[in-house]
């Protein structure tokens, strides 16, 4: 049954295929997959470090040696979707590819970067895996085929995941930090799908070139953020392309900035490349370097627009365009019509930068890429991690797969796989801790030993500062004691483990067994970082766990004072009806004092009433005595003036 499956997918292939695709054919994705590792790990707790050196070629062989397996895991998971999506016409795919592929050799002049993909397809093989130079450039172009940004083919307008990618970029320097160093904040948004956990962190060292530190998927050298020895930071959103010509053939996001990291000696320089090299559509570019010059690239396949800083040191870029220039590609162009979890990214990383302006440090910067809040304009939104619109994402098609804090003068990169402090989303990978991991990346003498050895210094440290933690746990929980003990025994296995492969690779490199020695060192590192990672997750649990007897002290403490609370309030409630039972019988003796009165009123009512029947019969009697007198004085006064008329007669 296998053979014939093979046979048919040989058959198939052939069929599918033109004469100039021939040199495709031995590594084309069914012939691929059918001859590939069957396993399939799931994605490390942190990124594996990969360290490469000198030419292009070299560089991209020893990628190869030290990522085959997740290369493979990357490139089958990319042709799947990438041909699930174009009617399974491999014809059609590698027909682009090679467009690509041409601007790709015509355009970067100045390192080989077809080289380093060779390398890597060549590494791959001679580790085993099966992994060709077409399947690195599909992977390096997934954007472009992934969400359907391919010139004439669809509306990239309608592109189903131009906001799946959602980024959030910072930067902040000068008056805006403690102490006027530039520290750089970068999330990585992507979808997990199959393969987008799959990713390497990259320590190169070229042999005409920037050394520079980046995170990619397994296959690339960048996916958001890079630093190079010199100091310039590239950090990269995905952003609209809302025309037909606003997609085109051009470089890669993940092929260009890197290559502008190895040329480039400032800011300015690495402006200059990105903005001469042809796009293939809507990115936004943060470029800063130490001196503080900071840019803003806005761009698509046929518009370009530059910010610089104008309202204080520090930078900002999301997932929508700010420059006017760019209006035709963003429509609407209000970004909260547009895209509203871009601007409330925005608004709340610079709301967080003007609430600590001045004091700015690197955890500060931790703070807001970690930040599960957001700010609406004109209020927080607190714990809103699962609204999408926070900087820290947390999103039905994915989230935050990665988050990085530089320190470009120091050299000091922290960096936390998945979403920080939360350790169950992000990547999905079963070891990942939430928590960030210091890599101290140019010292004085940089190489992959130097490096390696400051990680284990950093792990031990970290380790001490866990087995603090956890002798507090101790005294009072043995059980879950035990429980974080173990996580601490797996991460001292890891450590003498990575010790060993440090020594291994010193060894190896003593006697000129470079790609042997950058392998252990890579493992090494790797271990180290997990470490790290194990150990600050242990003290972060410590500091809020509860023990079994402090949390019943708490409850009796709870009950007691409740009970003292209830006994006081019964306490009042017994005063008040003792004051209430002698407001009643004062009420009382009141009413019984008032009772008599009214009976005294009632009496001397009676009394008053006879009073006044005498007084009107002496009254009566009176008005009769003053009738009889007053007939008495007519009769006088009738008698004298009949009188004195007979007086007056005589005369």
């Amino acid at each position: 049954m296998n053979s014939y499956r093979i046979a048919v997918v040989i058959l198939t292939a052939i069929i599918l295929t033109t004469s100039s695709t021939v040199a495709f054919m031995s590594s084309s994705p069914a012939t691929n997959y059918t001859n590939a590792d069957s396993s399939t790990p799931p994605p490390s707790g942190f990124f594996p470090v990969v360290y490469i050196s000198g030419t292009p070629y070299q560089m991209g062989y020893q990628y190869g040696l030290q990522a085959g397996k997740y290369m493979e895991l990357s490139k089958d998971a990319v042709w799947g979707t990438v041909l699930s999506e174009y009617n399974n016409n491999v014809t059609f795919v590698m027909q682009e590819l090679k467009i690509y592929n041409s601007y790709v050799k015509d355009n970067l002049t100045a390192i080989n970067y077809s080289a380093i993909m060779q390398g890597m397809a060549d590494g791959a093989q001679a580790a085993g895996y099966n992994v060709s130079y077409w399947d690195i450039l599909l992977i390096n172009y997934r954007v472009e085929f992934e969400f359907g940004l391919i010139p004439g083919l669809s509306d990239p307008a309608n592109s189903a995941n131009n906001q799946s990618s959602a980024c959030t970029n910072l930067a902040v320097w000068g008056n805006a930090t403690s102490n006027g160093e530039l520290i750089t904040g970068s999330n990585f948004d992507y979808m997990p799908g199959s393969s987008g956990s799959y990713q390497v962190l990259v320590i190169a060292y070229p042999e005409n070139g920037n050394a520079f530190v980046s995170i990619g998927f397994a296959g690339t050298l960048f996916t958001n953020f890079g630093m190079n020895n010199k100091g310039v930071v590239i950090e990269s959103n995905k952003a609209p392309n809302g025309r037909p010509q606003d997609v085109g053939y051009g470089i890669s996001d993940f092929i260009m900035d890197p290559y502008a990291l190895m040329v480039a000696s400032n800011a300015t320089e690495a402006k200059n490349i990105i903005v001469s090299l042809p796009k293939t559509n809507g990115i936004n570019r943060l470029v800063v370097d130490t001196s503080g010059t900071a840019y803003a690239i806005e761009s698509t396949a046929s518009l370009l627009g530059i910010r610089t800083p104008v309202n204080g040191d520090y930078i900002i870029t999301t997932n929508h365009f700010l420059n006017t220039t760019m209006m035709p590609a963003q429509v609407p162009w209000n970004p909260l019509a547009y895209y509203p979890a871009s601007y409330y990214r925005y608004i709340t990383a610079q709301k967080y930068i003007m609430m600590n302006y001045g004091n700015i440090t690197p955890q500060t910067v931790m703070g807001i890429m970690s930040s599960t809040s957001y700010w609406n304009g004109s209020e927080w939104i607190p714990n809103s991690e699962w609204t999408g619109n926070t900087i820290n994402r947390f999103a039905p098609w994915g989230g935050t797969l990665s988050s990085k804090v530089a320190i470009p003068a120091q050299g000091i990169l922290y960096v936390c796989a998945g979403n920080p402090g939360y350790p169950l989303w992000g990547l999905l990978a079963p070891g990942q801790t939430g928590q960030y991991v210091k890599f101290v990346l140019w010292p004085s003498d940089p190489t992959p030993q130097t490096i390696t050895e400051n990680l284990q210094s950093e792990a031990y440290g970290e380790l001490f500062q866990a087995s603090k933690a956890l002798y507090g746990i101790k005294q009072s929980d043995v059980p879950t004691y035990a429980q974080l003990s173990q996580q601490f025994a797996n991460a001292e296995s890891l450590y003498w483990e990575s010790s060993h492969e440090m020594s291994l690779a010193t060894l190896d490199y003593a006697q000129g067994n470079l790609n042997s020695a950058l392998a252990l060192y890579g493992n090494a590192s790797t271990g180290f970082a997990e470490v790290q990672g194990i150990a600050e997750y242990l003290v972060s649990v410590s500091k809020n766990y509860v023990s079994p007897s402090s949390q019943l002290s708490a409850v009796n403490s709870s009950l007691s004072a409740a009970i003292g609370s209830t006994n006081s309030q019964l306490g009042s409630i017994s005063s008040s009806l003792s004051s209430v039972s002698n407001l009643l019988s004062s009420m009382s003796s009141t009413l019984s004092t008032m009772s008599s009165t009214v009976s005294s009123i009632g009496d001397s009512l009676s009394s008053m009433s006879s009073t006044l029947s005498t007084v009107q019969s002496e009254a009566a009697q009176i008005s009769s005595i003053n009738s009889l007198v007053l007939a008495t004085i007519v009769i006088a006064i009738i008698i004298l003036v009949l009188e004195i008329l007979v007086l007056i007669r005589r005369r």
